[in-house]
């Protein structure tokens, strides 16, 4: 594993930060609602708002370690050579999905910029949350692309052995 930089420091933190807001805004809207009937306004919206900060924030950090979920459906059929260029390939396909992601996030968030929408109750303009997981997005590319000369040539950092 590479070693720990300040900015996967800082992604890590603001993972479990937004983690811990994600559970006091559902804890306390929960809790209003059934015990005083009161929930708390536009939860739904700040709740989808860091989800997306949460499930974007946390993709750099798994594409840098390469570390996304695989289905070994076929681990048993590819060795060698086979198995580097199915690596290549998913590998690809990830960084390129990741790309697409940050591509049509960028032009959503154009327009939901222009658009002038807020995030609930809050100052904060929903075009600017998309653009941040816009970036992340596109970071989660590149360190992807980067993933690709290891699984070529086989190296087990490029995934072929489980994360640890």
């Amino acid at each position: 594993m590479p070693p720990r930089s300040p900015w996967v420091a800082s992604l890590e933190l603001l993972c479990a930060v937004v983690l811990l807001l994600l559970t006091a805004v559902t804890a306390v809207d929960v809790l209003g609602r059934y015990l005083f009937k009161a929930p708390v306004p536009d939860a739904a919206d700040y709740v989808r708002g860091l989800m997306g900060v949460l499930i974007f924030g946390g993709l750099p950090l798994v594409s840098r370690r390469n570390a996304h979920l695989r289905a070994g459906f076929f681990d048993g059929v590819f060795a060698g050579r086979a198995l580097a260029l199915r690596e290549t390939l998913v590998t690809a396909a990830s960084a390129l999905a990741c790309g697409a992601w940050a591509w049509q996030l960028g032009r959503q968030a154009m327009d939901l910029h222009g658009a002038g929408e807020i995030l609930g109750m809050l100052p904060l303009k929903v075009g600017v949350l998309v653009w941040v997981m816009a970036a992340l997005s596109a970071v989660s590319a590149l360190l992807l692309a980067l993933h690709l000369p290891s699984a070529w040539v086989g190296r087990a950092d490029s995934a072929m052995e489980p994360a640890r």
